[in-house]
């Protein structure tokens, strides 16, 4: 769904939660979980790997900042020795095409090694 039709999905799911329908839902998403959702199921291939809370999934399980990078060098970040020091500030480090997600504490040390990699990007 585009950003606006899936706000106006949430606002339509909200409103049968306010009414004290049971939802079943299905998503990839975790915002959208969280937002939506008063406990969670988290399947991987299958098999039930977590359950519970919302926040209290996320807390065990994900780290609270993700900085992602891209650009020309990005995936070298990923793999190349040169970067280990890189990859130890973060709890896990993952590739999606031409993005690398550093799962950090605290994305201040990564943004700052960052910082005089030109032309490297980050969000």
């Amino acid at each position: 769904l585009d950003p606006q039709a899936r706000h106006l999905m949430w606002e339509r799911l909200q409103m049968l939660l306010q009414q004290g329908k049971s939802i079943l839902l299905t998503t990839h998403f975790m915002d959208e979980a969280e937002r939506l959702c008063s406990r969670l199921l988290v399947l991987d291939h299958g098999r039930k790997i977590a359950e519970g809370r919302p926040r209290e999934l996320i807390a065990q399980h994900l780290e609270p900042e993700v900085v992602e990078v891209y650009g020309p060098g990005a995936l070298a970040l990923a793999e190349a020795p040169a970067h280990e020091g890189l990859r130890a500030l973060a709890a896990r480090v993952e590739v999606s095409g031409e993005t690398v997600f550093f799962y950090v504490p605290d994305a201040q040390p990564l943004l700052q090694a960052l910082a005089p990699m030109h032309p490297l990007r980050t969000l």
